[in-house]
């Protein structure tokens, strides 16, 4: 294993990611009632390896998710695209603060999860279901943490 900071996972406290959600977002939050966890990345995580960590989750716990929507707060308006490629890009890039960008990612009838990064790219923010975080997105994180040789610390 590298010498590095572990990929450390921590439960959010009721509420809390409700707190940090910005202003241009909060109608399509509104009921949601999500559970959170905030992920802390290594600190010598490079992007590419973000993403990877971000793809894999994506891709195994919004698997049912066929519309993800990418809102980004510019000057006060929100701006609204389509989502995973946008977020993914933004990955330690000028966007990557908290209050700039959310992606919403949609099943069929509701809105499943939302992602929110953190100050400056050191942390990523996840809310879905008790079930969706427990079931799928923190299975995911342990299994590309091992691929990527990463220790990973649920707190």
């Amino acid at each position: 294993m590298r010498d590095e900071m572990p990929l450390i996972v921590f439960h959010d406290d009721p509420g809390e990611f409700a707190g940090l959600v910005p202003t241009f977002a909060e109608e399509a939050l509104r009921g949601s009632g999500f559970d959170s966890i905030t992920v802390q990345w290594p600190k010598t995580a490079h992007p590419d390896e973000k993403r990877r960590v971000m793809q894999f989750i994506m891709t195994t716990a919004a698997r049912d998710c066929r519309h993800r929507t990418l809102m980004a707060g510019k000057r006060g308006q929100a701006v609204v695209s389509e989502g995973s490629a946008g977020f993914l890009g933004a990955v330690d890039g000028l966007c990557w603060w908290l209050g700039e960008i959310v992606l919403l990612c949609y099943s069929p009838d509701h809105l499943t999860m939302v992602w929110m990064p953190g100050s400056d790219g050191a942390f990523l923010h996840i809310a879905a279901s008790r079930d969706v975080l427990a079931l799928h997105v923190q299975p995911a994180i342990q299994e590309i943490g091992f691929v990527l040789d990463w220790s990973v610390e649920l707190i």
